[in-house]
């Protein structure tokens, strides 16, 4: 994902083992732990709390040659037979492939209830080219209609 080797992040300080993943050093979500959910909402996305566990979503940037992924995060305390926490545990997977389908349902919802609405054709086809460069960040997009089709 990141193209950097173990080796090449072992002993390195100041967070520069997140710099692949975001382009920046800052606390990777192990990191965080402790902190209540208002204060990861500033640097993380739906996020969920399980006992102690703390489940996240977040796109990174500059995975794989800077094409970007979504990444699900868990991490997890590491504690002693006393409870003491004296470590953390965190592990990532790529969810890009479900991120695109649910925008693709999402999308696709979207247009099913602009073509239902009641109105000029054209002005709905217009919204509805509207919606997918929106959604898609494309600078174009068009829609060819056939008349008479039976």
């Amino acid at each position: 994902m990141t193209g950097v080797s173990a080796e090449e992040m072992i002993g390195q300080g100041d967070y520069a083992y997140t710099i692949p993943f975001y382009g920046k050093s800052r606390p990777f979500l192990m990191d965080l732990l402790l902190m209540d959910n208002k204060e990861l909402a500033t640097k993380y996305q739906k996020i969920e709390r399980i006992g102690n566990n703390i489940m996240v979503e977040v796109f990174c940037k500059t995975l794989y040659g800077n094409m970007g992924a979504w990444v699900f995060v868990k991490a997890a305390p590491l504690q002693d037979q006393h409870g003491n926490i004296i470590g953390a545990i965190e592990i990532l997977r790529d969810i890009s492939a479900q991120k695109l389908a649910e925008t693709y349902r999402e999308v696709g919802k979207e247009v099913l209830l602009l073509l239902n609405k009641p109105g000029d054709l054209k002005e709905i086809v217009q919204l509805v080219v509207t919606l997918l460069k929106k959604r898609t960040g494309f600078d174009a997009a068009g829609i060819r209609l056939q008349e008479g089709c039976s």
